[in-house]
């Protein structure tokens, strides 16, 4: 995981804009890197068991409650349909992780190269998104991954793409349908009353999809007496750079054309951080979609005034910031025990 971290570091401070051949291809290189390392492992994550056991049900034709329309949708119909399909190949679970992998990963590649600084993005996203959540939450960390691609589309314009984007991270995570509103910024200026009635009809429609669901898992986390003890620590982490938005979002508004859509996602992060106070869990699980948020704002400090007389400084503040939350994590996490120590298909078969 360490290895993972430092490997952009050099970057931020070398070719911060990925403006050279060999900046270019130590970029891709990593992409790559990473996505076999988060595709290819073993028995890492605290979920890896069930996710286990679900494809062994598939790939014996078992029942699993997969029988019941609720279960497709709680799994996920396109996350089924990969297990199928690797089941059908013969490739283990190791094929399914390796695509969602290569789907979030591959997302988060895109999303950073729009940033002012792509390799400064990687290195804010590495602690907690690719190693806690690609290598933890499967199903939605392919859901963050398809986001952070789709965010770019809406950057263009291209609502009907993204519109089509997020219908597919849906197939991998119900919650994903909570992004769908953000598809009507590009219309806000032009038209901000008929852009609010049209998200308010919105969010009453998914609140009746959502609705039942929603609640069935909140009420199954108050009566197992579900409690995500760091929820509020990583509430923290984006309530933070929400903080920053809102105070130099004159010179942000400069860097990106996605504002409506940033403060959208800060009114969430500052609802949301009420909300852990009550419902850490559920609150947890969807504050994952405000990720980022912190790879924006943090990636885009050193250029903004009154912090661009400071690149250098700000920049290894940033790096021992974020080197500080993956030792953290590493070191104290109630649920790290899970990926430590570190296995790959690599290591298990005997190739490395």
């Amino acid at each position: 995981y360490w290895l993972l971290f430092a490997a952009s570091v050099p970057g931020i401070f070398v070719d911060p804009q990925l403006k050279s051949f060999f900046s270019k291809l130590s970029w891709r290189a990593l992409v790559v890197i990473c996505i076999f390392v988060v595709g290819l492992r073993y028995r890492v994550g605290c979920d890896w068991q069930n996710y286990a056991d679900l494809y062994e049900a598939i790939r014996t034709n078992s029942d699993f409650g997969l029988s019941r329309l609720t279960a497709i949708f709680s799994w996920g119909p396109a996350f089924l349909g990969l297990n199928w399909l690797s089941a059908q190949l013969g490739l283990g679970i190791y094929f399914v992780n390796f695509i969602c992998a290569g789907i979030s990963i591959g997302g988060l590649a895109t999303f950073c190269r729009k940033l002012s600084f792509p390799w400064l993005g990687w290195t804010i996203a590495t602690p907690y998104f690719i190693v806690v959540v690609t290598m933890g939450y499967t199903r939605q960390s392919v859901a963050i991954g398809l986001f952070l691609g789709a965010l770019n589309l809406l950057q263009d314009r291209k609502v009907l793409r993204y519109i089509g984007v997020i219908l597919v991270a849906t197939m991998f995570h119900t919650s994903a349908l909570v992004l769908l509103p953000l598809a009507l910024t590009p219309w806000f200026r032009e038209q901000p009353r008929k852009y609010i009635s049209i998200f308010v009809l919105v969010i009453i429609f998914l609140g009746l999809i959502l609705g039942p669901d929603a609640y069935r898992q909140i009420q199954g986390y108050i009566d197992t007496n579900r409690v995500s003890y760091g929820a509020i620590v990583r509430s923290l982490m984006t309530i933070i750079p929400t903080l920053f938005l809102f105070t130099f979002r004159r010179s942000l508004t400069q860097l990106s054309k996605l504002m409506e859509v940033w403060y959208l996602l800060s009114l969430a992060s500052v609802l949301l951080f009420f909300s852990v106070w009550f419902m850490s869990t559920p609150t947890d699980r969807i504050s994952l979609y405000l990720i980022p948020i912190q790879i924006f704002v943090w990636a885009s400090l050193p250029i903004i005034p009154p912090f661009n007389r400071f690149q250098i400084l700000v920049k290894s503040s940033l790096v021992l910031y974020n080197a500080a939350i993956l030792w953290v994590w590493t070191s104290f996490g109630l649920n790290s025990r899970c990926w430590t120590p570190y296995q790959n298909l690599f290591f298990k078969s005997g190739i490395f």
